[in-house]
């Protein structure tokens, strides 16, 4: 919506990871987001309010401890190998409409696709669309996998996914 607005270059900032997912523990929430999949997909800037070093029990849930400071590397070191927000925005799919729900952004030549499930598991056609003519590898950047080659003329991957899928998408 932000790109939709402000522009196809527009720096967007989501939210703070943590607030992806909250329960409710007694009467107060309770911070346990860690997705960051859904503002970097989109070509958006991550954030996070983690706090560290440990500030006891009131700011536990959002402490950065060893197994969230890996997860948290992880995830900002995809957004800094990749500068998606420096991207241009491409409005090819529309919210509400298309399923699973799709993203593009284009960035020094290639494609990045964003797809998420409307549930927790997709399976299923995803169709790549902006490509120029050609044959293209797929790549599967979060979870370095190579997921084969689409040509234009027909841009379909055959996949299945949790959540989420993120794609580069480059010309052969």
């Amino acid at each position: 919506m932000y790109k939709a607005l402000l522009g196809p270059e527009a720096a967007v900032y989501g939210d703070h990871v943590e607030l992806s997912q909250m329960v409710r523990e007694g009467g107060q929430w309770k911070e346990i987001g860690q997705d960051f999949a859904s503002t970097l997909g989109a070509g958006g800037i991550p954030g996070t309010k983690f706090t560290w070093p440990d500030h006891g029990p009131k700011f536990q849930s959002v402490y950065l401890d060893r197994q969230k400071e890996s997860h948290w590397k992880k995830w900002l070191g995809l957004y800094h190998a990749r500068m998606l927000s420096r991207g241009t925005f491409r409005n090819l799919y529309l919210t509400g409409y298309d399923v699973p729900e799709g993203y593009l952004i284009e960035k020094d030549g290639k494609m990045y696709y964003a797809f998420f499930a409307p549930q927790k598991v997709w399976k299923g056609d995803l169709e790549l669309r902006g490509l120029a003519p050609g044959r293209h590898r797929v790549w599967d950047y979060v979870s370095e996998k190579e997921l084969g080659t689409v040509e234009s003329l027909n841009p379909r991957l055959t996949a299945e996914f949790n959540e989420y899928l993120l794609l580069q998408v480059s010309r052969q």
